[in-house]
């Protein structure tokens, strides 16, 4: 090949590289920035344990990563965060939809941590990729150079879900907030969202009521079940997923000690919207609303208490909800 043409063909190459560069400059790494406030885990959480989150939920962030990690763009990325770094607890890098990184990244990462952890905060990983066109594997790179290390102040997750419960419970528990789930069945009156009646209105409540035990992964209730009970979890943990097309199905929501599902069917008779099953053994209080309504025409006063109760614990539900789609419609 004539040498003229070597140096075009060099030229061409190096022009390729600088533009590609440039244009990785241009565009922000980061997709989206978000707190607690506008991102939430899929573990329904008491009105009390939202109250927390609502006052503090600036303690924490996700950002979600796009694109290539190197020299050109993290300079870039550290002045984008660089006010989060003072004054967040948690910040979480959502990787999924990152394409390559280097050892310029892996640096900045590591000086993020270092800055968080002067605080005695920690920095996150959720989505770590390692099925890259590139072939790169992330993950076994970050542990290559010891940054998978939750001893020096890092934590990965598999999910971002995961994670920010993780982060969720962090940010209670410096809240003071002691509602550890307890292997002792709670009694009606313990539920959160009957906790505030008198002791006569719990125990015409419990005249309505039935105790119901499922073992792990037993089946609660499906999606097109006819029923008109609300349930409330008195030990144990369950989950509500979304059947969908191909035998896969969507996780909802997770409901633990204190909370309560099935108000849905219980408000309006219709069927059932979801599946639920129990995740570990599980004790129940049913309420029909049958039951409640035969209740209700003997003792009104207790109907209005109780759909305050539960209509103020939906409402919470709905704010974080609306939320959540406010941030994702700005995507």
């Amino acid at each position: 090949m004539p040498i003229g043409l070597i140096a075009a063909s060099a030229v061409g190459i190096i022009l390729a590289i600088l533009l590609f560069i440039r244009d990785q400059i241009l565009v922000s790494v980061i997709v989206n920035k978000v707190d607690l406030h506008g991102a939430r885990s899929k573990r329904r959480r008491l009105v009390a344990e939202t109250e927390i989150l609502d006052q503090h939920g600036d303690e924490a962030a996700v950002v979600q990563l796009q694109g290539n990690l190197f020299f050109g763009t993290t300079d870039q990325l550290f002045s984008e965060l660089e006010q989060d770094l003072a004054k967040r607890r948690y910040l979480l890098l959502d990787m999924r939809r990152v394409q390559s990184m280097d050892f310029t990244a892996a640096h900045l990462f590591e000086q993020m941590m270092e800055r968080l952890h002067e605080r005695g905060g920690e920095l996150l990983f959720s989505g770590l990729p390692s099925n890259l066109p590139t072939h790169q594997d992330i993950e076994r790179y970050m542990k290559q150079l010891g940054l998978e290390s939750s001893r020096e102040g890092i934590e990965v997750f598999d999910t971002r879900d995961s994670a920010i419960e993780w982060m969720e419970n962090r940010v209670l528990e410096a809240a003071g907030w002691t509602g550890e789930e307890d292997e002792q069945p709670l009694a009606l009156g313990e539920i959160e969202i009957f906790s505030e009646l008198d002791a006569v209105t719990i125990a015409d409540l419990a005249g309505a009521v039935r105790e119901i035990s499922f073992p792990p992964r037993g089946r609660i209730c499906s999606r097109g079940d006819t029923g008109d009970e609300i349930f409330f979890v008195r030990r144990g943990r369950v989950e509500a997923l979304l059947p969908l097309e191909g035998g896969k199905r969507h996780h909802l929501a997770t409901f633990c000690q204190g909370d309560f599902f099935g108000e849905m069917a219980f408000l309006d008779r219709e069927p059932r919207s979801a599946d639920v099953s129990a995740v570990t053994a599980t004790d129940l209080y049913s309420l029909s609303r049958e039951r409640f309504d035969a209740l209700v025409k003997t003792n009104p006063a207790l109907g209005g208490r109780v759909f305050e109760q539960l209509a103020y614990a939906v409402s919470k539900r709905l704010r974080v909800a609306d939320t959540e789609l406010r941030v994702l419609e700005e995507r």
